[in-house]
C-alpha cells in the first residue's frame, strides 16, 4: 500500500501540472467564417445560421461591400440585393447568440472583367479616384491584361484620397445606422503594392505637405531618390494608419468592433503594401487583426504562429485558416496549431468549404 503522504503528494502535483497545462493551452474564445457575398446570395440566413451552429461558429463576418457593390439597399452605390436578406440575417445569428460583422472590401473596386455599364458605380463615377502605377500611368488606363501583368487582382481607389476615404466611411455609417452589426471588418485596406499611390490626387496631397512631387528629384529643391522613395512610403504608410484611427473612433462611438483581414507576415505587409497592421494592434487603432494565414504546409503555418507569438504577446489577433485547401485532417492539425501556440480564436475561409 502506498503511504497516504506520498499519494497526497502525487496527487497534489499531479493537479498543480494539470492546473499548469490549462493555463499554458487557451480555451478557444471565438470561432469565426468569412461568408463570401455569393454564399450570401445563394443561401438563405437560415441555411447559414444552421450550418453555423453546426460548426460552433461564435463570429460571422459577412460580405456586404465588394467590388463597388453593396448587398443591401445603399444610397452611396448600386446594390445587388434589399436590405431584408441581411437585417434577417443579423436577427436569425443573435438569437442564436452569433454576432455579425459587416465585411467590406475598402479599396479594391474592381476586378479582371470589363467595366460595370452602372453610371453610379464607383469606377464609373470617381474614376479619378483610382490609383496610379510608379510612372504615373493610372490603372484604368491598364486593361485586364495589363492589370494581370502587374500582378494585381484588379483596380484600385487610392488609400490617400481624401474624397474616397470619405465615401468608405459614408458606407461604414450607412451599415452601422440601418443594422444591428457587432462588427465592422475591412479587407483589401492595403496600397495594392509598394509602387503604387502615384496618381495626381495623391502626388497633390503629398505636395501639400512636402512642397515636392514624389516623381520629381530635382524640383523645387534637390533629394536623393531613395530619400524621396522613403518619405513617399512613410507618408502613404501613415496616411493609411490615420484612416484606421478615424474608422475606429467611429466605430467605438457606436459600440461596435473594429476589425481587419490582414497579410499574414507584418514585415512583408508594411514594406511591401504599406498595411503596418503591427502598429495598429499596438496603438489599438483597432480591435483585432484575422491573419490571412492560408497554406497547405504546416510547417510554415507552425513557423509563421510562432513568428507572431514572439512579436505580439496578445490575443487580439485571429487567425484565418484557409479550410478550402485542406483535408479534415489537415485542418483539425492547424486548428491544433493555433491552441497550441497561444492564440484563442481563428476565422474560416470560407463558409462555402465548410462540408
Amino acid at each position: 500500500m502506498i503511504p497516504f503522504d506520498k499519494l497526497w503528494n502525487a496527487r497534489l502535483l499531479s493537479g498543480i501540472l494539470l492546473y499548469l497545462f490549462v493555463i499554458m493551452i487557451p480555451i478557444e474564445a471565438n470561432r469565426g467564417v468569412w461568408v463570401t457575398r455569393w454564399s450570401f446570395v445563394e443561401n438563405t440566413p437560415e441555411q447559414i445560421v444552421r450550418k453555423c451552429i453546426k460548426y460552433k461558429i461564435s463570429d460571422i463576418f459577412i460580405q456586404v461591400y465588394a467590388k463597388g457593390y453593396t448587398f443591401y439597399n445603399s444610397k452611396y452605390a448600386p446594390s445587388k440585393m434589399a436590405d431584408e436578406k441581411f437585417h434577417k440575417l443579423v436577427s436569425i445569428a443573435h438569437n442564436s447568440n452569433i454576432k455579425i460583422h459587416a465585411w467590406i472590401n475598402v479599396y479594391y473596386v474592381w476586378s479582371l472583367t470589363k467595366f460595370p455599364y452602372i453610371s453610379n458605380h464607383i469606377i464609373n463615377s470617381h474614376i479619378d479616384w483610382i490609383t496610379a502605377f510608379k510612372d504615373g500611368k493610372e490603372l484604368y488606363r491598364y486593361d485586364s491584361e495589363g492589370i494581370k501583368n502587374l500582378g494585381l487582382e484588379g483596380y484600385f481607389i487610392s488609400p490617400a484620397n481624401r474624397d474616397a476615404n470619405r465615401y468608405i466611411i459614408d458606407i461604414i455609417r450607412e451599415i452601422m445606422d440601418k443594422f444591428d452589426v457587432d462588427g465592422i471588418h475591412l479587407d483589401y485596406i492595403r496600397y495594392p503594392g509598394l509602387h503604387y499611390g502615384y496618381d495626381k490626387y495623391t502626388r497633390g496631397y503629398f505636395m501639400e505637405v512636402y512642397g515636392i512631387d514624389p516623381m520629381k528629384y530635382n524640383t523645387p529643391f534637390p533629394i536623393a531618390e531613395k530619400k524621396l522613395n522613403k518619405l513617399f512610403s512613410d507618408w502613404r504608410r501613415d496616411i493609411l494608419t490615420d484612416f484606421i484611427d478615424e474608422i475606429y473612433k467611429i466605430t467605438k462611438g457606436k459600440n461596435i468592433e473594429l476589425s481587419a483581414a490582414v497579410l499574414s507576415s507584418p514585415e512583408y505587409a508594411k514594406r511591401y503594401f504599406l498595411q503596418d497592421w503591427g502598429r495598429w494592434i499596438k496603438e489599438k487603432d483597432l480591435d483585432f487583426v484575422v491573419l490571412m494565414l492560408y497554406t497547405k504546409n504546416n510547417n510554415f503555418f507552425d513557423k509563421r504562429l510562432k513568428e507572431i507569438r514572439y512579436l505580439y504577446n496578445d490575443n487580439n489577433i485571429w487567425i484565418g485558416i484557409g479550410n478550402y485547401l485542406l483535408s479534415d485532417y489537415k485542418l483539425n492539425i492547424q486548428k491544433n496549431k493555433v491552441i497550441s501556440n497561444g492564440y484563442r480564436s481563428m476565422v474560416y475561409f470560407s463558409y462555402s468549404s465548410l462540408k
